[in-house]
């Protein structure tokens, strides 16, 4: 047994929560990036014929469709309503008016209008003759356009003009490229794979003497491997390339109530991620990245036999210890990513833990802010693989 006359627990989540607070800092700063634009983006020109399937009393002269999460977040777009304008017909009333296309149609008359559906609700209630008032978004800044409503005029209406289905900023011609997302986070849990041979021998024979003898069990950590509890975040920098963090933490705790001793183990890690993805179907991609930070072991352990007596409060049967190992972790790691609805997607990832020790064997912490060698301890290595299936919310 660790011969100690004040060892209290100093612990080891001061060390994590280190690395939990630089973790959320990124995840901040990701996503608050701008998205960039793709150099290979492709011009795209469409001939559309109009043809409503049902009759309405009124004529626009506008090509729209719904806008959705991601349009939304990649234009600046900060409303949870509107629909975009992609054609306008020439010499109709809204080019008369003077709608663009790539404008985002907010409101009419102060109504809001949340989708296609309640745009055909809403003008299948106007007349011709009528001044209606258009609220719309225009790069980023919003204007009210006022449009006198017309009959629509006989036969189908035809217009070639290139239109796109996201906007982006600049001259020219608009441009369409693939949705790479615009990341996201969420609860990430992990099954982790490591050895567990030096960890369980620990658990086993720690604070064992003639006096006490405690009993944690012979391996009660599983070697096949843990469940561990996370999180994780990333935002969309340009050019699929995505930063942010994460974490995760496993806990096991046993008490021997012969001997009122008890044992807290912890293993962990985290650190801040850098990941490329790539676009195997539309809401479909598949990431390859890498994580870089810290992880490690901790073991705390308590020993209260009786009760406290002044001065004499610590002694051989009343103390507290905490030993760790500790390493910077690097995570190579490989990842798919499915949206199933705009806000929401399926995250499955494979990569491999690789912990480089910051020093020999294990350490015991005091109050005091020293670190003890443990003589003899040995180099117990914090590697292996480590899986994820889980929600994601965003893309």
């Amino acid at each position: 047994m660790l011969a100690l006359s004040y060892l209290a627990v100093k612990p080891f989540k001061e060390f994590l929560m280190k690395a939990m607070l630089l973790v959320l800092a990124v995840l901040v700063l990701s996503l608050g990036a701008a998205f960039a634009q793709n150099d290979t983006d492709y011009e795209v020109e469409l001939e559309i014929t109009e043809a409503p399937a049902a009759p309405v009393s009124v004529y626009f002269g506008i090509y729209v469709e719904d806008l959705d999460f991601s349009q939304a977040h990649e234009i600046g777009y900060k409303y949870l309503y509107g629909i975009l304008i992609t054609g306008v017909v020439e010499d109709s009333p809204a080019d008369e008016a003077g709608l663009l296309a790539k404008d985002i149609m907010m409101e009419i008359d102060d109504k809001p209008v949340t989708n296609l559906a309640e745009f055909d609700r809403l003008r299948a209630e106007m007349k011709p003759g009528e001044q209606i008032s258009i609220r719309v978004w225009r790069g980023s800044e919003i204007t009210d356009i006022a449009m006198v409503l017309q009959p629509r005029p006989e036969g189908p209406q035809t217009i070639s003009r290139e239109i796109r289905k996201e906007i982006f900023s600049g001259e020219g011609s608009p441009r369409r490229k693939k949705d790479l997302g615009w990341g996201g986070g969420s609860w990430v849990p992990y099954w982790f794979v490591f050895q567990t041979g030096d960890v369980n021998q620990l658990i086993n024979r720690i604070g064992d003497t003639a006096i006490h003898d405690n009993d944690f069990g012979i391996s009660p950590i599983d070697s096949k491997g843990v469940f561990m509890n996370g999180g994780a975040g990333k935002g969309h920098i340009g050019n699929g390339f995505f930063i942010g963090g994460l974490g995760a933490g496993y806990e096991y705790k046993a008490r021997d109530p012969n001997t009122d001793a008890s044992i807290v183990y912890e293993a962990s890690f985290g650190g801040a991620t850098l990941d490329k993805r790539f676009l195997i179907a539309p809401g479909f991609g598949a990431s390859l990245g890498v994580m870089l930070g810290a992880g490690g072991h901790l073991l705390k352990y308590s020993q209260t036999q009786s009760g406290f007596t002044w001065p004499e409060t610590f002694t051989d049967s009343n103390f507290t210890a905490t030993l760790r190992r500790e390493y910077l972790v690097v995570q190579p790691r490989a990842e798919l990513m499915l949206r199933l609805v705009d806000w929401l997607s399926l995250r499955a990832e494979v990569g491999y833990v690789y912990g480089l020790p910051t020093y020999d064997g294990w350490k015991v912490d005091s109050t005091t802010g020293d670190d003890f060698q443990i003589a003899g301890s040995p180099d117990t290595p914090f590697h292996g693989l480590s899986f994820s299936v889980g929600p994601w919310i965003g893309f």
